[in-house]
């Protein structure tokens, strides 16, 4: 983390007319794409952003004039529609913050709150280098206490399909300022380490996409394919315009094509053989479902009438996600702890 020092008023000068010069130069840009205009161009966020924004943000925009503007304007143009949500919580975020890349760091913590969820490895792996309070603004709970910041990243590491505050009581968060720090870290511990629900216990933690219709991904229902790195919050998918690797938590979803994942294999429904039987799970250990909607892992058994008949399928230990012949959609099923 870069560290400021009092600067010369000259130098300040110079770094003022160095933002200037940054951010008449993202105007043309906008002006010229067509997304800033008098009417208020295609993007209202990027128009929120330059207009009613920016100048809330000159302190922190000074300490990288150069780059910063542009930065952000990226960022807040990624999100689309939501884009204008993360430009007008921005003021908010630079408040406490010192340094240009905690404030890039805050701002794609944000952004992947608010649905950017290609984000989510890089956001959480320099989330606690920022100050407790920054965190949990980005992350839409900043009334909460200071300490609740490590239980926060750590839930949302154990289970990105569970916002905090599903993961944590208020029973909790009204205890977090009196708590010792050896209870702190045994709720940081709990909260990185759920006990696995039994099968019957999983519950739905949501769908990925609508891909049909206008601007959808697939032009068919897809079926899902079973890929090295498949996760709970990272899936592969089939249909006759291609591959596509999605990305997914309760924030939301992404979707791009990868034709590198062409090659994997659909994960299908099957009939259960008698040695996977006694086993309790696929040939690979991993859960197994059945045609009927019954899912089978590690000696457990349920049945999911909203399974049945799935044309493709993956499953890991924590997490079952399927598809149906008449939807776009992919659904998801997981484990799921009490909260702490």
């Amino acid at each position: 983390m870069r560290v400021s020092s009092p600067q010369p008023a000259t130098e300040e000068g110079d770094r003022t007319a160095e933002l200037l010069s940054s951010v008449y130069d993202l105007i043309l840009l906008h002006a010229g794409r067509g997304t800033l205009a008098p009417g208020g161009g295609t993007s209202r966020g990027v128009t929120t952003l330059l207009r009613k924004v920016f100048p809330s943000l000159r302190r922190i925009l000074l300490t990288r004039a150069d780059s910063l503007p542009s930065e952000i304007s990226n960022a807040v143009e990624n999100l689309d529609a939501r884009g204008e949500a993360l430009a007008l919580r921005l003021p908010s975020l630079s408040a406490g913050l010192k340094s240009g890349e905690d404030f890039v760091a805050a701002m794609a913590l944000c952004a992947w709150r608010l649905g950017n969820s290609r984000l989510r490895d890089e956001v959480l792996e320099v989330a606690e280098r920022l100050p407790a309070v920054s965190l949990l603004e980005a992350l839409g709970v900043g009334g909460w206490p200071s300490e609740a910041a490590s239980l926060v990243t750590a839930a949302l590491r154990a289970d990105a399909w569970r916002r905090p505050e599903d993961a944590i009581s208020p029973e909790t968060l009204a205890k977090l300022a009196r708590a010792s720090p050896r209870k702190l870290e045994d709720l940081r511990k709990e909260l990185s380490s759920p006990p696995r629900a039994p099968l019957a216990e999983w519950e739905s933690a949501g769908s990925v996409g609508e891909f049909a219709g206008f601007d959808g991904h697939f032009d068919e229902p897809p079926l899902l394919l079973d890929g090295p790195e498949t996760s709970r919050n990272r899936f592969w998918a089939l249909a006759s315009n291609g591959a596509f690797r999605l990305d997914a938590d309760v924030y939301g979803w992404s979707c791009r094509a990868d034709d590198a994942a062409a090659d994997y294999k659909v994960g299908e429904p099957k009939t259960r053989g008698f040695i996977a039987s006694l086993l309790g799970a696929g040939d690979d250990g991993a859960p197994r479902l059945a045609k009927d909607g019954t899912l089978t892992f590690g000696g457990e058994s349920a049945k999911f009438e909203e399974m049945a008949g799935a044309t493709s399928y993956v499953a890991r230990e924590d997490f079952v996600a399927w598809t149906v012949a008449d939807s776009h959609r992919i659904r998801v099923r997981a484990a799921r702890a009490a909260a702490v």
